[in-house]
């Protein structure tokens, strides 16, 4: 499991590096009135990942998950293929207020310790991290070491957004 923690480790260190390119007023500029900001992207990822993905891990590994049900036909699919796939744009929302750059830099680091200390409990008790689960709304039912796989998915397959983020701030201050 600390392999896994390494991959993720390696994720958000890149995410962390990346927050470097940035001054705080591009950082909060909204592409359009629908696209995010680079802001609003950090604090969706850091928020998931600290309420929701590593939220469950502790759930599972603390005894307040359960054992009954398996994942959905999309949530078998989904980890066959290790993607974060049937998740719909819709079904994303920023519901706190876009990060800083020193926010977004601080909840990074928060993400690492609080993962790190569920790949630990994972690693010291892989029968309960197998079989305790809790209720994803689209993948059905996961466990632990499920939960941590989507964390480090959800920043991977984030980078595509942040891209196409980015280079609209290369052409808002071109045209702008």
């Amino acid at each position: 499991m600390l392999d896994k923690y390494k991959s993720f480790e390696q994720e958000t260190k890149f995410w962390l590096r990346e927050l470097e390119k940035y001054n705080e007023k591009p950082f909060q500029r909204k592409p359009s009135k629908e696209d995010w900001s680079m802001a609003e992207l950090y604090e969706y990822l850091t928020t998931n990942i600290l309420e929701v993905y590593s939220k469950n891990i502790f759930d599972c590994m603390e005894g307040r998950a359960k054992q009954e049900g398996g994942k959905t036909f999309k949530g078998v699919l989904a980890f066959m293929f290790g993607s974060m796939m049937f998740i719909r744009k819709e079904d994303k929302k920023v519901t706190n207020e876009p990060s800083t750059l020193s926010e977004a830099k601080d909840k990074l680091l928060r993400c690492l310790k609080k993962m790190n200390e569920g790949a630990v409990l994972i690693s010291n008790d892989s029968k309960k991290a197998e079989t305790m689960k809790t209720e994803h709304p689209v993948y059905g039912m996961l466990n632990a070491k499920d939960w941590y796989a989507l964390a480090e998915r959800d920043l991977k397959a984030h980078r595509g957004l942040k891209d196409k983020i980015e280079q609209s701030l290369v052409v808002t201050s071109v045209e702008g």
